[in-house]
């Protein structure tokens, strides 16, 4: 069986492709194909500090991760889902939480969550007064 196996070392994102192989003999030619997927857990591209702010002032966190399939971003607030209608004065955009009017309510813990699959890695910034 000469040829037999292709062993791929150290796997990276770009090694997602069709593979074929291909059996020759005086007599014929076949082939099979497969495909691999290269997947990754989220990684944290950038992290959130604590930080300070005075009531009345503004703060935007942001919220930028890796990996495949792409991260879902959430926020939660003290564990719980941020809900744009109920809560006015945030808003979520393309991973960035935007903090506008800080008032007394909003001055908890905020966390981002990339759940996906078995890991769910927590980043989490604190806004105390």
């Amino acid at each position: 069986m000469s040829g037999a196996l292709l062993h791929l070392y150290n796997i990276q994102y770009e090694d997602s492709a069709g593979y074929e192989c291909e059996a020759i003999n005086q007599k014929w030619q076949d082939w099979h194909q497969a495909w691999l997927y290269v997947e990754a857990a989220p990684e944290w591209a950038v992290t959130i500090n604590n930080t300070q702010k005075d009531i009345g002032s503004e703060h935007t966190m942001s919220c930028v991760a890796n990996g495949k399939p792409v991260p879902y971003i959430r926020w939660l607030k003290d564990g719980y889902s941020v809900k744009m209608p109920v809560l006015s004065l945030l808003s979520f955009f393309k991973g960035i939480l935007h903090v506008g009017q800080m008032i007394t309510t909003f001055l908890k813990g905020y966390m981002y969550l990339l759940p996906q699959r078995q890991m769910n890695p927590v980043c989490m910034s604190l806004c105390p007064v």
